[in-house]
């Protein structure tokens, strides 16, 4: 595989470990009025507080992109280097929001769980940019990140249009037959009611 498929995988894995480590913590001593006993404290790692089940789907779609294609390729341009982006963006948000949360709250601290999680998410953004299309590995320019950026964008765009445009022809297809199927029902019964009156007797 790929090193930046192999990077962008191990990532994702070591960001569903850590959902298993501590998220926060509560501090109970404070709480019940004997703060400072460490004893006292109390953790929720991101599976026990139920937090961390978006975060573990989140990593399972960014390594379920990295083994799909080619794998000894980088990660091809459109919905696959979007994908990962998309996926790490959401993840550094979700986590930035929980760790907001957990600071404004009295007694309770983010721990290292969410802190690796969070420094997980913000690692896969980047990975992607540091290998080129020549094959060699490098910082990369910002006009390099534009650019991969509108290339990944244009080609979703044209799958998107695509698709349209089958449903659109699709559409008109079957207006097409039911116009048809309309013409021939109505020459069928034009084609009846000429029978009919010529059937009737003469007076």
């Amino acid at each position: 595989m790929h090193l930046s498929r192999t990077i962008i995988a191990i990532l994702s894995g070591i960001g569903i470990i850590s959902t298993l480590m501590p998220w926060y913590s509560i501090d109970q001593g404070a709480i019940f009025g004997f703060g400072g006993i460490d004893a006292a404290m109390s953790f929720e790692t991101g599976i026990t507080a139920g937090v961390g089940y978006v975060s573990i789907i989140l990593y399972l779609a960014s390594a379920f992109i990295v083994v799909v294609g080619d794998r000894k390729q980088p990660l091809q341009p459109g919905f696959q280097k979007m994908g990962v982006l998309v996926t790490a963006g959401i993840l550094v948000l979700y986590q930035i929001i929980l760790i907001s949360i957990y600071k404004i709250q009295n007694h309770v601290e983010p721990s290292y769980g969410l802190y690796i999680s969070f420094a997980v998410s913000i690692l896969l953004v980047p990975v992607q940019f540091f290998f080129k299309k020549d094959g060699s590995v490098g910082m990369p320019t910002k006009d390099e990140i534009e650019d991969s950026l509108e290339e990944s964008a244009d080609i979703i765009e044209d799958v998107v249009e695509d698709i349209s445009d089958r449903f659109d022809k699709d559409d008109e297809d079957k207006k097409e037959k039911a116009e048809e199927t309309s013409t021939e029902s109505d020459a069928a019964e034009d084609q009846e009611n000429s029978s009919e009156e010529t059937e009737k007797p003469t007076e």
